[in-house]
């Protein structure tokens, strides 16, 4: 039973495998390797991909998108509530989380984001099995580097639900290096090359060393709210201030008439990539009115600028928690849609003079053909085949536990590389002291008020004792998919306790995920173009 490597991506999402020496991107059920991250809603039917999105403008308020942007995120995080202004359906709290209300069967129903997510791979799932007529159920799942705990246990989750062995979840640019060296065939050249993955919603740099069989990341940085969306948004903002002004109509809260706007400047900004102008003709937008514009490159370039130039602040990021400069970048590499754009090419060159700008891989697909190498490494362990590629990866955020005075302790600096253990000794802080709580964040601030709170765990029936007596250790452990195990022990009596990070107040129970599993497995998908 062959293991798939699949790109959940925001914008779209795409599946793979590795047989022997055979890489191969599979295609969906309309021929396409790339297919939509959007699921649809229509009557007792869930579509999946090019159908749902091709029907979207009939069923705005059923067709989810972007869900990328909403897992493992709560729902008073500030760019969800942007990015809620963009979207026609609608998010709800329940609870603190947000859940996508959509009418199913003339009834309303709250779907959590790992739901939505589950789909997407599901239908992947089924286009692998499809095409091997068996059986599929190992798979490596990408995310973006900068992905947090959360929102990477959420895509284990959802893997989990759409019936899928999660092998490893596995960094975006990670996987597109792993891509480039192996199909560009660079077996014993020694070489340091940036990833510049700029995608649908999310971007990464990585700097990455690897000698054509060892892939290790030096640093990662990145924006996992910046992308080809976000330029689709500055597009739309533009046209309507052009209606405002025009028109004297202001379409902004018309959630209908703004998706419909939305899809035309994708397309336009598509149109861009090749062309220094693209039109946008839209039949009775707005009070039975049709509206008719151009818009040129040079105009999307100015409007965007300082978006681009954010990945530019990025690159020096990574650059700098390497220890390197630019100077010792072998060549860059240029992943994602988003790298298309003609401008994306020109600030990376002026930035690095001389190097190298390598667009030799499909920038859609080579992110999904690394997870599927390493897929099929995974499977392959412990026999006698030679994996294709060693990876030594790095966690992207600091962790650490609370102390006095609402300091963080790192227990985990910031680009160690995974699988990563650290076990450190504390002394109670309380004369005595029966219990202490151990509480869990993930950042860069000294703060933990500034931090993301990860969860908490109690350790009981300590020996009581002076304060500064008592010993307990700590250990902090984290696998290869960078999900990581807390535990503490009192030494004197081993009392021990221990939690794995899986956002407590996000996730979804063990008991919510095994009735999700029944209920996907019992749901018919289709893709076809309508």
């Amino acid at each position: 039973m062959p293991a798939i490597g699949i790109d959940l991506g925001t914008t779209n999402s795409c599946v793979a495998v590795k047989l022997d020496d055979d890489i191969q991107v599979l295609t969906n059920t309309i021929g396409e390797k790339l297919t939509p991250s959007y699921v649809g809603f229509f009557e007792s039917e869930v579509l999946i991909g090019h159908s749902a999105k091709n029907q979207s403008h009939l069923h705005p308020q059923n067709t989810v998108f972007d869900v990328k942007r909403l897992i493992g995120r709560p729902f008073d995080d500030s760019q969800l509530s942007e990015d809620r202004k963009n979207w026609p359906f609608d998010v709800v709290n329940i609870n603190g989380q947000p859940r996508i209300s959509v009418e199913v069967n003339n009834r309303q129903k709250r779907l959590t984001p790992v739901e939505i997510s589950s789909y997407i791979l599901k239908y992947l799932k089924l286009v692998a099995e499809s095409h091997f007529q068996e059986g599929v159920t190992d798979a490596v799942i990408t995310v973006p580097a900068y992905f947090n705990q959360s929102q990477r246990q959420a895509t284990i989750d959802a893997g989990k639900i759409a019936g899928l062995n999660v092998l490893e979840v596995i960094n975006e640019p990670t996987a597109a290096g792993i891509a480039y060296v192996t199909q560009e065939g660079l077996k014993g050249e020694h070489k340091t090359f940036l990833v510049y993955d700029l995608g649908g919603g999310t971007f990464d740099v990585s700097l990455m060393q690897s000698d054509g069989h060892e892939f290790r990341v030096l640093s990662t940085d990145g924006d996992t709210h910046l992308g080809g969306e976000d330029f689709d948004h500055r597009l739309v903002s533009y046209f309507v201030k052009e209606i405002l002004n025009e028109y004297k109509v202001d379409v902004k809260e018309d959630k209908v008439v703004i998706h419909r706007l939305r899809e035309a400047c994708e397309q336009a900004k598509r149109t861009l990539t090749c062309s220094i102008s693209a039109n946008i003709e839209l039949d009775c937008l707005f009070n039975n009115q049709s509206f008719r514009a151009t818009i040129n490159r040079a105009v999307f370039e100015k409007i965007n600028s300082d978006l681009f130039q954010l990945t530019i602040k990025v690159i020096e990021k990574a650059l700098q928690a390497a220890g390197k400069t630019k100077q010792d970048v072998d060549e860059v590499l240029l992943v994602g849609g988003s790298t298309r754009i003609p401008m994306i090419a020109d600030i990376i060159k002026e930035f690095f003079i001389d190097k190298p700008i390598r667009r030799t891989v499909n920038p859609d697909e080579c992110v999904a053909v690394g997870a599927a190498i390493r897929a099929y490494d995974l499977m392959e362990c412990g026999s006698d085949v030679v994996p294709v590629a060693c990876v030594k990866d790095i966690i992207p955020l600091p962790l650490g536990i609370e102390i006095v005075s609402g300091m963080m302790k790192v227990m985990v600096p910031k680009n160690s590389i995974i699988p990563f253990a650290h076990t450190e000794e504390f002394a109670t802080s309380k004369d005595n002291q029966t219990a202490v709580r151990i509480t869990i964040f993930e950042g860069e601030c000294k703060m933990v008020s500034e931090n993301r709170k990860l969860g908490n765990f109690v350790l009981t029936d300590l020996t009581p004792a002076p304060k500064g007596v008592m010993r307990i250790t700590v250990t902090f452990d984290i696998d290869q998919s960078g999900v990581l195990h807390v535990s503490a022990k009192e030494t004197s009596k081993g009392i021990e306790n221990s939690i794995k990070i899986q956002n407590d107040m996000q996730r979804l129970t063990d008991a919510q995920i095994e009735e999700l599993i029944q209920n996907t497995s019992s749901l018919v998908f289709t893709d076809l173009q309508q």
